[in-house]
């Protein structure tokens, strides 16, 4: 066998050299990456960068939080829920991110399921230990569905994922859960009803982990309990008095908010007056004394007051069901407006529903 010339040796030890420098590099950027890790986002619309709210809220955050992403790795939303929750991890030793896929393990699965009470997959859930808030992956993402008719799929349009997050982890950081109070007294729907009129089901729609939901007497109450993130009337079928709308007033001066929910209640051939209709018109909503009836679009088997509609116009409560074509009935309806209301009184978020009032 020949001995090796100069050139092969210098060529061997040339491809030996180049193959310990490349191993060499690869160990130094690995060490460097651990050491120094980095998310980058090529996202055009930076959709994983969070915000510096999330940052500092991150940073302030003196426990342990785990996200457990419950989700099937097929969905559309895992892959941006997944990367997002993985730069909250990234921004803060305490956020633990743990994914359950439902379909591999079901042992962990029933575990989950049992464990935080949930019916579904597509949620993911943020535990402190102590407590936990329930994200729903409907409420992640904003989509179009203009093209469903064309046979098309609906398309996502907006994530919005850091703010359902952040808000998730702030709210365990502050120990708190918004606060909904449902007026009673006055024959409004009851959450713990079980006829079909009641709102048994509103603490599950909202997550029972997520809202605070309690029945509130207010009848001789002199103003609306600390803490209150909202006042619900839902369906009343008397009167309030005056003393009661004086503390809804006090209420809403100091910032609170209210979601009035007014069914038309006939007493013979009159509607029964709730007290509502001038304390409504004081925040500019005009309340009609009357009952909506649609003769040129009647549907099969109901009378003209059954209200069968798919046009909602232009407004943020009704876009999803807008953009998806899904028709509403309603049983009994009466007419709602935008009034003037008093200088004192901001009222550019009140919008009617021209697809509605115009039917």
């Amino acid at each position: 066998m020949a001995a090796p010339t100069r050139k092969q040796l210098v060529q061997s030890s040339t491809l030996g050299a180049g193959v310990v420098l490349v191993a060499a590099l690869v160990l130094l950027g690995n060490y460097f990456a651990w050491k120094y890790h980095q998310r980058f986002d090529w996202t055009g619309s930076k959709l994983y960068t969070l915000s510096e709210k999330s940052l500092n809220v991150l940073k302030a955050l003196d426990k342990d939080v785990e996200a457990v992403v419950f989700m099937r790795p097929s969905e559309e939303l895992f892959a941006p829920t997944k990367e997002l929750l993985e730069r909250y991890g990234a921004a803060s030793p305490r956020v633990k991110v743990r994914v359950v896929d439902p379909d591999k393990s079901l042992a962990e699965t029933q575990k989950v399921a049992q464990q935080y009470g949930l019916k579904n997959a597509n949620v993911v859930v943020f535990d402190d230990g102590k407590d936990r808030r329930v994200v729903e992956t409907a409420d992640l993402a904003e989509f179009d569905y203009s093209g469903m008719q064309m046979g098309e799929s609906p398309r996502m349009t907006g994530f919005k994922g850091e703010q359902r997050f952040t808000g998730a982890i702030l709210e365990l950081e502050e120990a708190k859960k918004p606060k909904i109070l449902f007026t009673s007294g006055h024959g409004e729907r009851s959450l713990d009803g079980f006829d079909q009129n009641s709102l048994s089901q509103a603490q599950d729609l909202l997550g029972k982990d997520n809202f605070d939901l309690e029945s509130w007497p207010s009848l001789g109450k002199t103003a609306v309990p600390d803490g209150t993130d909202l006042v619900v009337i839902a369906g009343p079928t008397s009167g309030f008095t005056q003393p009661e709308l004086d503390v809804l007033n006090a209420y809403l001066a100091k910032g609170g908010r209210l979601l009035a929910m007014i069914d038309p209640t006939l007493s013979g051939s009159t509607l029964v007056d709730t007290g509502l209709r001038a304390f409504l018109a004081g925040y500019g909503v005009k309340l009609g004394d009357d009952i909506v009836v649609d003769p040129s679009n009647p549907l099969p088997f109901f009378g003209a007051e059954t209200i069968f509609t798919s046009s909602y116009g232009d407004h943020a409560v009704t876009k999803s069901l807008q953009q998806a074509q899904v028709p509403s009935v309603l049983a009994l309806a009466r007419s709602v407006a935008k009034a003037t209301a008093p200088a004192t009184v901001m009222n550019t978020l009140v919008q009617p529903l021209p697809g509605i009032q115009d039917s």
